[in-house]
């Protein structure tokens, strides 16, 4: 995972779309499969905890701006909310 990326991203929305462009457009993984590969971050990662954290506070919420060229924005929450049940299954197994 490209977490300097993620890093270098501006603010929490930029920090989201940029872990969906890097594990379903660059790494080119379904939503499962970036779940299991996030699953696989350190658990001291305090970036992937927070950046975690910030994907579920917008998936609770109501707005649609999570959409990117040529996705959608209801394609995009589908995809990030199976990779964090997947994410969250597999600590829960561990």
């Amino acid at each position: 995972m490209d977490w300097t990326m993620i890093n270098n991203a501006s603010g929490p929305k930029q920090r989201i779309l940029t872990v969906f462009y890097l594990f379903q457009c660059r790494y080119e993984l379904d939503a499962r499969a970036a779940g299991m590969r996030l699953a696989e971050t350190s658990p001291d990662n305090l970036l992937c905890k927070q950046t975690v954290a910030e994907l579920r506070a917008e998936l609770g919420s109501p707005s649609a701006n999570l959409g990117i060229v040529n996705v959608g924005d209801d394609a995009v929450r589908n995809y990030l909310t199976t990779m964090l049940t997947t994410y969250d299954q597999r600590l829960a197994a561990d």
